[in-house]
């Protein structure tokens, strides 16, 4: 996934793809430059984002056909595999996906504080 620019996650128990619309570069002072006429220096994406164990599953089988046609055939008796195998972790597991980094982050939320007068 990760060599087709793809980002696969599980964040507060729920699963997030992002799967890259297009590729932008962006100029020096960060400026957006779609067309590719301004000699962007870094190139960076925009994503979309795919929530959910069965949508993320049923947008991996659609874009990886032959990758994930044998977890997809396993569906049995008219229940959707991911239920059968316990979850979208144990399918990918079942298609040869491993995890390969693990992240913990910390947020911090800040306020601006209004100035005197009442414009901020």
């Amino acid at each position: 996934l990760a060599r087709n620019s793809c980002w696969l996650r599980q964040r507060g128990g729920m699963w997030e793809l992002k799967v890259p619309l297009q590729s932008v570069k962006t100029t020096q002072t960060g400026d957006a430059d779609r067309d590719g006429s301004g000699g962007g220096e870094a190139a960076a994406e925009v994503y979309q984002e795919i929530l959910g164990e069965n949508q993320i599953w049923d947008y991996l089988k659609q874009r990886w056909t032959t990758q994930f046609a044998s977890a997809a055939a396993s569906g049995k008796g008219g229940r959707p595999v991911l239920e059968q195998e316990g979850g979208l972790e144990n399918v990918l597991k079942q298609c040869g996906l491993s995890v390969y980094a693990h992240y913990r982050t910390r947020r911090e939320k800040y306020r601006m504080r209004q100035k005197e007068g009442g414009d901020s």
